[in-house]
This record gives structure tokens, sequence and C-alpha cells, in this order.
């Protein structure tokens, strides 16, 4: 490439960067905290619905935190998805200490749903709440988190309150890969209410924390609308947002946190299973997102390692490239700053990017080959999901 071309990319590479930090500090600034110490004025009787299959390492942790919660008025209900292990023990024994526990036994899959979805649609059926909070296994609430949440949903008038967990991070590789999830979502994604309004693609759910008022979850369709989506919690979230109700998401890092995946089996198999399908199965989009992540995230490495060797222009070779990785470097720290996680790992951000690449490849051909994955004992085969796009919107109430 002439000398000119590479300092025209290079500076190409830092316009792109330099956007990409305005939307993480706009997203950092914007991000509302909920504090354990908020109250709401009211204390509607909220559901809070586990979908449990094959959890026996997590059903336990999660029922004893729920068992401390402070809010006044509240069941938990655990739909056991046809565990083959201990779940319904743990359950059971759960019960034992504490009646406002309720243990489902789930129906066999019907054709056109992904389990987890069935597992919340039966859930929802039988819950008693005026609200609905959806909970995955593997989190853990602190004593407060339920008035907090109820708090935050009442002071912002929201319809659907979903939030950043606390991340749980155990071993070498999920200290190295995990972090990228909240960088991915603050760096590119415009988390502002009055963007989405405009724009229900920009809108995110996350399936661990997905609080609704009963009445919108059931106007919209529910887990019914999203039945064969792999990323119902972003589909959801879509899908109110895109019927006109108001979906917010808040920072809860102090009330709930979650151990997502232990190890880099769980880690390969988990995004595998989603990656793709978050993508909505595109291979436009698949080629952007994996040519656009190499392309910002790992050449500033090969072209400073190629200045440095082949002693080529300073400007160009060195001191772009060398500016693009601090500017990385920095946003990741900004990411680690807030959610706590260990400074050194900044330094792996390009193994964590080589990673996410193999495994959008490795989504993309289980998809294409029609082999889909294999996930709690489960085999998942990929479906493209309705639209929230083209769904007809079901008008708020007045």
């Amino acid at each position: 490439m002439r000398p000119e071309g590479m300092f025209y990319y290079n500076a190409f590479l830092v316009l792109i960067l330099a956007l990409l930090v305005a939307n993480l500090l706009w997203n950092l600034a914007a991000l509302k905290r909920i504090a354990r110490t908020e109250k709401p004025s009211k204390f509607p009787w909220v559901s809070v619905l586990i979908p449990a299959r094959n959890e026996e390492r997590r059903i336990g942790r999660l029922l004893e935190s729920l068992s401390r919660q402070t809010y006044p008025s509240y069941e938990v209900l655990v739909l056991d998805d046809q565990s083959e292990d201990r779940t319904v023990e743990i359950v059971e024994e759960a019960m034992r200490h504490d009646g406002r526990i309720r243990l489902l036994r789930g129906k066999p899959l019907p054709r056109g749903w992904q389990g987890k979805c069935f597992a919340c649609h039966q859930l929802a059926r039988e819950a008693q709440g005026e609200l609905l909070l959806f909970t995955d296994a593997d989190t853990f609430h602190a004593p407060e988190s339920l008035a907090a949440s109820v708090a935050a949903l009442e002071t912002a008038r929201a319809d659907l309150l979903t939030i950043f967990t606390q991340l749980e991070l155990g071993s070498f590789w999920e200290k190295i890969f995990l972090p990228l999830l909240p960088f991915t979502m603050l760096a590119y994604v415009p988390l502002a209410h009055g963007v989405r309004r405009w724009v229900p693609k920009f809108t995110l759910g996350n399936g661990q924390f997905l609080l609704f008022r009963r009445s919108v979850y059931q106007a919209t369709g529910g887990h019914e609308a999203v039945r064969d989506a792999m990323v119902d919690d972003v589909w959801i979230a879509r899908q109110v947002q895109a019927s006109g109700y108001r979906v917010m998401i808040q920072d809860g890092s102090e009330i709930v946190s979650v151990r997502m995946y232990q190890g880099l089996r769980e880690i390969w198999e988990g995004f595998s299973k989603n990656f793709f399908a978050g993508l909505e199965y595109s291979f436009p989009l698949l080629g952007i997102a994996t040519l656009g992540l190499g392309a910002v995230y790992l050449v500033p490495y090969l072209i400073l390692i190629s200045g440095l060797v082949l002693k080529k222009g300073v400007v160009s070779w060195i001191l772009l490239p060398l500016g693009q990785i601090l500017i990385v470097w920095l946003m990741r720290l900004l990411v680690s700053i807030r959610w706590g996680f260990e400074f050194r790992w900044v330094l792996a951000h390009p193994l964590a990017v080589g990673l996410s690449l193999l495994i959008a490849l490795n989504s993309a051909y289980r998809t294409t080959s029609g082999r889909g994955v294999q996930w709690k004992g489960r085999s998942y085969l990929f479906r493209r999901p309705v639209s929230s796009d083209s769904a007809r919107p079901v008008p708020p109430p007045q």
C-alpha cells in the first residue's frame, strides 16, 4: 500500500474509534445505576419467574438470595424444564424452608418453540403478580434487588426494565472474553430511550433480568410472540419498544450478579448458540461484523509490528496504529472501572476479539450445516424469528 493510502486508512480507523469513544462516554454518562437504597412508593405483587433446566450447580444459590429479599409481596416460581440432574431436589428443599417458592413441571417442548421461550410462557401463565420478573438460574440477587428494581421501574415510568448485571468472572477465559459484552453494547449501541423510540433495533434486552408490567407482557404477546427466537431477550424487548411501550435499560450491577459460563467450553457452546442469531442470521451482517472487528481491533497490531520490523514510515506505520491501540485500551479501561473488572485483562483485548471471531464463524457454520448446537442436553436448531419491524404494533394505553 502506498504511504498516503496507509495514512488515509489509519486516519479513517481513528475517526471510527472516535465515534465509538463518543458513544461509549455518552452511554456511561446516561446509564443510570440502580442503587440498593432505592425504594418504591407502592409494593405491587411481583412474580419472580425462573426457567430451569439442569441447573443443579446454580439454582440453590439463586433461591437462597431470593428468600432474603426485603420486598414484602412476591412469589417465586421455578419451572423444571425436564431436568436430568438434581435441579428438582434442590428446589424442593428450598420450598421446605420458604413457602413463597413453588415448583412447576414443564410440559414437553412443542414444535416451533425454543426451550427457554416455552418455559417462560408457562411460567407467565401461572404467575399471579402485577409485575413479572424473568430471571436466570445463574443469577444472584442482593436482598434489596426487588425493592430497588420496582422503584426504578416506577421512577422511569417504564413498561419493561432490563439491566446490565455484574459479571462474576472465574476462569482465565471468562476474564478474557466476557467483559466484551458490556464493552460491545456500550460502544456500539446508542442506549438513549429517545433514540430507541425511533429505531427499535437499538433496543436491548437482557434475559438475566426482565421486569415487565403484566399488562404489557400480555398485550405484546409475551414469549409466544418470539417463540422460535434464540436471542429471545433482545427480540422481546424490541417487540415491546416497537409496540409503543417504554423500555428502560439501566445499570443493575449493584443489585444482581451472574456467573454466565464456567470455562472456555461453556463460552464456546453458549455463544455459538446465540452469535449468528444475534446478527439476524444475516451473512452480510456477519461479514461486516467480522471484517470490522478485525480491521479495528486486530489489524493495528499487525501494522505496528510490520512498521517496527520493516522500519516503515513513523506516522502511518507506528504512531497512528499505536494511537488506535491505546484508544481501545482506554475504552476497555473505562468499562473495567465501571464494572470492577481487573485492569490487566484490558491488554488481552485482541485475544478476546480473536475468540469472538472464531465463535461467530462456528455459529454461522452450525446454522448453515443444520447441525445446531448441544446445550444442557438439548439440541437447538436455528430458525429466523419474526422481525419486530414487521410485527403489528400494539397501541400503548392512553
